[in-house]
């Protein structure tokens, strides 16, 4: 669980609330592969419904590429109105 408290003048009141689940299986070839989801459920002060929320999941495939760099991504798919339809993530991790 991720939460967050803004300060200053312009300020929504209550603590953002957000949770991230990651469900992988790491392969004998080294490829990680699984199924992320992300949900943003708002700010306590004015939680909305589920459709006024931002909720995603979709597959995800991590795949190595030599000293110790892989290649992450997939597609986030909106399963709430507030969320995008899809979000397309493409990253260069590194081990150390």
């Amino acid at each position: 669980m991720l939460t967050g408290l803004q300060i200053g003048d312009n300020r929504a009141d209550g603590v953002n609330i957000q949770t991230r689940t990651r469900l992988v299986k790491k392969l004998d070839s080294g490829v990680t592969i699984g199924v992320e989801n992300y949900s943003n459920y708002g700010n306590t002060g004015s939680f909305g419904d589920f459709a006024d929320q931002n909720h995603t999941i979709g597959p995800v495939i991590s795949v190595p590429v030599g000293n110790g760099f892989s290649i992450f991504g997939g597609p986030l798919f909106g399963v709430s109105r507030a969320a995008a339809d899809v979000e397309t993530r493409l990253w260069i991790t590194n081990s150390f």
